[in-house]
């Protein structure tokens, strides 16, 4: 079976990121694996002579076997319908450990959560979060502390119409086909940018949807000046439960969201933010069902 990976350190965020998981889970017909890396600890000698740093790291790794226990009995606590649930715990560090982990197990998404702070200022400073990322596959979803535990099934998604999006269009329709929900493309074009692309490759995009079978989209554009303000508005417009983008090596993530001058548009913004790395593969895709 196919898993949501949920990644927690234990603390009020994560946990809250991970009882949305666990709404998903039931969504997409998938387990949840809820996983805790414990930092490496450098060798310090000690005048003792013996293993204290070897006994440390084993307190450590006991201690987070325990936390995630515990998280896991709250989040079972009274739900006979509950995903399955699985726990894990490693040692060292978190890009190479989530990189190993994907090759080891049928990840379909990975769910971590951001602190009270702004979703987008939490992915432009969030050393752990572009370390996923940068580490992974899979897209992941940055949950904010401020968003009700729901499914998803209205979709924005922020693109500039490359091809490299197909296969995240593909993996966003069947979602949204799988939950009744709907897909909004918005083609986003920065103050000062010159325009790339025409109303033909457009029409691609609409007509790779329409050859999946999904009718309930819409394609967009926004452009201008105040960008990001307006895909704010857009965004609650439209009931948006999430904003898709696609880090393109962070050149398009990073000019939608980074500049300091138009970085404050978004800081509010507090939606769950799906990232689709720029190497994502659509091959496992949400529609399909468990094995």
């Amino acid at each position: 079976m196919k898993k949501i990976l949920v990644l927690t350190d234990f603390s009020e965020n994560s946990v809250h990121a991970a009882a949305f998981a666990q709404v998903l889970a039931k969504q997409l017909h998938t387990g949840l694996l809820l996983y805790h890396v414990v930092q490496s600890i450098p060798f310090v000698p000690n005048y003792a002579g013996g293993g204290f740093v070897t006994e440390t790291e084993n307190l450590f790794a006991e201690d987070s076997r325990t936390q995630l226990v515990e998280l896991r009995d709250k989040l079972l606590a009274g739900r006979e319908d509950a995903a399955s649930m699985d726990i894990l715990t490693a040692e060292g560090d978190l890009g190479s450990n989530v990189k190993q982990l994907l090759q080891d197990s049928p990840i379909e998404l990975i769910v971590m959560g951001a602190p009270e702070s702004s979703v987008a200022d939490h992915l432009l400073t969030g050393s752990e979060t572009r370390t996923v990322i940068r580490s992974s596959e899979r897209p992941v979803l940055v949950i904010p502390m401020c968003m009700p535990v729901k499914a998803i099934s209205n979709f924005v998604l922020a693109t500039d119409y490359r091809s490299e999006d197909l296969s995240v269009l593909r993996y966003l329709s069947k979602w949204a086909m799988k939950v009744d929900g709907r897909l909004d493309v918005v083609h986003v074009q920065t103050n000062g940018e010159v325009a790339a692309l025409n109303g033909q490759q457009r029409q691609i995009f609409e007509f790779f949807l329409n050859n999946l079978e999904f009718d309930n989209y819409q394609c967009h554009d926004l452009h201008g000046k105040n960008i990001q303000e307006r895909l704010h508005r857009f965004c609650a417009d439209k009931k948006a439960d999430v904003l898709a983008m696609i880090n393109y090596h962070h050149d398009f993530f990073s000019r939608l969201l980074g500049s300091s001058h138009t970085f404050k548009a978004l800081h509010h913004l507090q939606l769950p933010i799906l990232v689709f790395p720029a190497n994502f593969t659509d091959v496992a895709a949400p529609s399909e069902q468990p094995r």
